[in-house]
């Protein structure tokens, strides 16, 4: 890590600061804060509550969510092309792992610790303190001084769609069978107004805000 570290300053010293090298330094630095973090607060790190302190039963385990998700049939295209990515590669964006973790907690209802180990199983960069510590932030159980306990991060996904793959490009490259569907066709589907022909319903809908 100090070698990256030292490597990112010595570009911006020759080529100046941008917004990559911003944010590579500050996910360098989230991963150290989860590292201390596993240090101090030991197996807490794991329990459902996490460091929230808060007092709150799991979610009872629905078997249809969690078996559509293990096998990236959740009917929801974006996600599916997350897992399908995930499981074939090892690896997944980071924008892509929060898509993810927001719909599995969120929509999905699901033990976000589920999805951690899910993360863990399959990751080629997997990385104990920061895999627990980003899937216990945004399930509102550990460092966000924003959430309440079990309010964590919501993603509007039709949204994040629209600003971070509108050409659809992600989508048809794991999905090569919906290559003949437009972004509005993908939104429609996920919200449930329009169900894609050719595809498996969504196991749950999102929103109309959605």
């Amino acid at each position: 890590v100090r070698k990256v570290w030292h490597a990112i300053k010595e570009y911006e010293a020759v080529y100046g600061s941008n917004e990559h090298s911003y944010w590579l330094q500050f996910e360098l630095l989230w991963r150290e804060y989860f590292h201390w973090s596993l240090r101090v607060n030991g197996p807490t790190y794991f329990h459902y509550n996490g460091i929230s302190q808060a007092k709150l039963t799991p979610p009872e385990l629905n078997k249809d969510h969690w078996r559509a998700w293990q096998q990236a049939s959740t009917g929801m295209p974006m996600i599916d092309a997350g897992l399908i990515e995930l499981k074939h590669t090892g690896f997944v964006s980071n924008r892509m792992r929060q898509w993810l973790a927001s719909y599995f907690i969120n929509d999905l209802n699901l033990d976000w610790r589920l999805g951690a180990r899910f993360f863990e199983q399959h990751l080629i960069d997997f990385d104990v303190a920061s895999n627990w510590g980003n899937w216990a932030y945004l399930a509102g159980m550990g460092h966000d001084p924003r959430a309440q306990p079990g309010q964590g991060r919501y993603f509007s996904l039709n949204k994040q769609l629209h600003q971070y793959d509108p050409e659809l490009i992600h989508l048809h490259h794991w999905l090569p069978q919906l290559r003949h569907c437009s972004l509005q066709h993908i939104v429609d589907h996920q919200s449930g107004r329009h169900p894609l022909a050719n595809y498996r319903s969504p196991v749950q809908l999102l929103g109309a805000a959605n």
